[in-house]
């Protein structure tokens, strides 16, 4: 019951730390841009899912470090592991179309 509640705990706290940093983010952009922030086709939502995904595939394998029988290396490269394969799998599984738009909405300023 403890390994749940650690996953539950850790998992909202790098959902609330992803979205922190996907707010930020997003005021930079919002003034580089000049307060013009075109967005279709539910970008801004599709982001919002991402972000929260991310914010899971880091921190839910956390529970990693609280079990003894596992080396604390073994534990980074596994967690980080899992993160980074989650964001490589995220970036290609979006279409080409995507990425241009999201490159576009800084060039139209």
């Amino acid at each position: 019951m403890k390994i749940i509640k650690d996953v539950i705990k850790s998992a909202l706290i790098s959902i609330m730390m992803s979205m922190c940093i996907f707010v930020i983010v997003g005021v930079v952009f919002d003034q580089i841009g000049n307060g013009v922030f075109k967005m279709e086709n539910y970008q801004f939502s599709k982001m919002v899912l991402a972000c929260v995904i991310t914010g899971l595939g880091f921190g839910v394998p956390t529970f990693l470090y609280s079990v003894e029988r596992i080396p604390m290396f073994l534990a980074s490269i596994i967690h980080l592991g899992i993160g980074r394969i989650h964001c490589k799998s995220y970036n290609y599984s979006r279409c080409d179309n995507c990425r241009s738009c999201n490159l576009d909405m800084l060039h139209e300023v």
